[in-house]
């Protein structure tokens, strides 16, 4: 096919994208010859000549210079034709792509996808510091999308991301690493997680809950062992028994959860009360009193009452002569022992009627003298438990025997005969109580006695006053006749502890329900009346005292029984004078309402 003359008046008025237009529809050969005359309207016509170059002249036009057209670097794609030159008019290089024509440039017309890693921030992308920097550890991650919080790839200021916004597992919404004290309850792992920072409350510092672990009543007051060692005491604060600096009674118009613990110095294992004092135990076998010392029975061999004006952790040491991993229960004395880590028994306080055990002692020890500067009571064997009473004093040796010592003027000793055993003679010289059996615990009331054979019965002696003994009498036994002479006490079941205070007895069973008998006149016995039980019926006939829960533990104060139940919380009822209850009142409970009716002693802030 011909190829058409275009003349470059022509061509000059396509422009240079007319000339790219037509190379680009393949007219790559087509030859171009300058137009005739300066003006167009001289001559309407182009002459054409059948080659690619045209010369020579046309009368009254101007001679232009040859024009070619270079078509060798020509490239379709991004598409380029060499250097193009019109006359003097060169339009650089070509491109289709970017296109360029000198140095214009018509737009981006690539069409090419983003890359994720090549260091440009590009459209759909929130991030891209280059391929190295791009990371599921990285802030900017797979994908060129920042790294946040919840998607499930731990970024530089996380401390892990697990993808959900659980509060209670271990990687919390903000992605930080859950830990006991930040305020939320990690389950599984903790008990509770209050992030207070107080040791004291419902919520432990690690993250466990508060609860009882131990519970004693005293004469008129009480006190209950918290897990991790502290303790707190309410009831009738007379002599700072209850270890709190003052004479105030707590528990009486305030929850005992209102007032501190009571300042000792560090972590207790055990604690003790007796009719006016309490005693604890330390882990490395320390033991420090507090409240009446008129007897001697705080043992530090100075006189003054401790915990009346100053907190017990004021006070030095008791000076026993060794560490002691071993107190003895009792709530109506006026004097205390303990047993040494050596094995020894040392007593102290009012040492009338022998109670100490040491012969030829009279008066107090303790008062202006250490406790520890007595010699150690011969029992005649090794002790495994002791329980003070009012007058007298039991142990339970290795092998089940018991001894008792002190005054026997109810038959407390269980001998069967009158006097008194300590005051110019050893325990050991004289026989240990017959029972009929073996014993794997003794407690002492405060003018009776009872044991706890290995067989799950029980046994007791003493004052039958009220029905304490549990007989169905109030027959006396232990001054003409022994233990062993009569059957054991028709509780009803298999009894795993016991407890006994002035009057009465409660024993726990091995399904973890209580039973008492005694004087109730005081509601002491928890059957929601004030009827003896035992004087008359046994303790069996009575039932289960209402407590709402099975027990762990019981302790008999003077007219007042607590224990601890299975959930770590402790229940009293009895006398409720100067909040022994510590229901922050003084209402009696048992007399007409049942244990189980008050609820809970409030002991732990919330």
């Amino acid at each position: 096919m011909p190829i058409p003359e275009l003349a470059p008046s022509r061509l000059r008025a396509a422009g240079p994208l007319g000339l790219v237009l037509l190379l680009a529809c393949g007219r790559t050969d087509m030859a171009l010859v300058p137009s005739t005359g300066g003006d167009s309207s001289s001559s309407g016509e182009s002459s054409s000549e059948d080659s690619g170059t045209t010369g020579g002249s046309t009368e009254g036009e101007t001679d232009l210079p040859p024009t070619t057209i270079s078509t060798s670097d020509t490239t379709f794609g991004d598409t380029t034709f060499g250097d193009t030159t019109f006359g003097d008019t060169t339009f650089g290089d070509t491109t289709f792509g970017d296109t360029t024509f000198g140095d214009t440039t018509f737009g981006d017309t690539t069409d090419e996808p983003i890359a994720c890693g090549n260091g440009i921030l590009e459209p759909g992308e929130e991030c891209d510091p280059g391929e190295e920097e791009i990371g599921p550890d990285r802030a900017c991650v797979p994908g060129c999308m920042l790294n946040v919080c919840g998607d499930a790839m731990p970024g530089p200021d996380e401390e892990c991301d697990d993808g959900n916004m659980d509060e209670q597992d271990a990687c919390l919404p903000g992605c930080q690493l859950a830990s006991c004290g930040d305020g939320i309850l990690w389950l599984g792992v903790e008990e509770c997680d209050d992030g207070d920072g107080d040791d004291d409350d419902a919520c432990h510092l690690d993250c466990t809950h508060a609860e009882a672990v131990a519970v004693t009543a005293g004469g008129n007051h009480g006190c209950a062992l918290i897990d991790q060692g502290a303790l707190r005491c309410w009831g009738n604060g007379n002599n700072g028994r209850t270890g709190h600096g003052s004479l105030d009674n707590v528990g009486d118009d305030e929850p005992v959860s209102a007032v501190a613990v009571v300042s000792l110095g560090g972590p207790v294992l055990q604690v003790v009360a007796g009719i006016s004092h309490t005693c604890v135990r330390y882990s490395g076998g320390d033991v420090r009193c507090f409240g009446r010392s008129a007897e001697g029975q705080l043992g530090y061999g100075v006189p003054g009452d401790v915990g009346d004006d100053e907190l017990p952790v004021a006070s030095p040491l008791v000076p026993l002569g060794g560490p002691v991993d071993l107190l003895a229960t009792g709530s109506g004395s006026f004097h205390g022992c303990a047993r040494l880590s050596g094995g020894g028994v040392r007593c102290w306080g009012d040492a009338g009627a022998g109670r100490l055990g040491v012969p030829g002692i009279t008066g107090f020890v303790g008062d202006d003298e250490p406790a520890g500067s007595i010699p150690l009571v011969d029992v005649g064997g090794a002790v495994e438990a002791m329980s003070t009473g009012a007058q007298h004093t039991c142990a339970l040796l290795s092998g089940g025997t018991v001894r008792c010592w002190g005054s026997n003027t109810s038959g407390q000793l269980g001998l069967g005969l009158p006097g008194i055993v300590g005051d110019d003679e050893s325990p050991a010289a004289v026989s240990p109580v017959p029972l009929g059996g073996a014993a794997l615990e003794v407690v002492a009331g405060w003018y009776h006695s009872c044991a706890r054979l290995d067989d799950g019965t029980v046994r007791c002696w003493g004052r039958g006053n009220n029905g304490r003994l549990g007989y169905g009498n109030t027959q006396w036994i232990g001054l003409t006749d022994t233990p062993a002479d009569h059957g054991v006490v028709d509780v009803g079941g298999v009894v795993v502890s016991l407890t006994a205070g002035n009057a009465h007895t409660c024993a726990r069973l091995d399904t973890g329900a209580v039973r008492c008998w005694g004087w109730g006149a005081q509601g002491q016995l928890g059957y929601g009346n004030l009827q003896d039980i035992g004087d008359d019926e046994v303790p069996a006939a009575a039932g289960d005292v209402p407590l709402g829960e099975a027990a762990l533990q019981i302790s008999a104060g003077s007219n007042h029984t607590c224990a601890l139940l299975v959930s770590g919380q402790v229940r009293c009822w009895g006398n409720g004078g100067d909040g022994r209850l510590g229901y922050g009142n003084l209402d009696t409970i048992g007399d007409d309402e049942t244990p189980a009716s008050a609820g809970d002693v409030p002991l732990i802030p919330p």
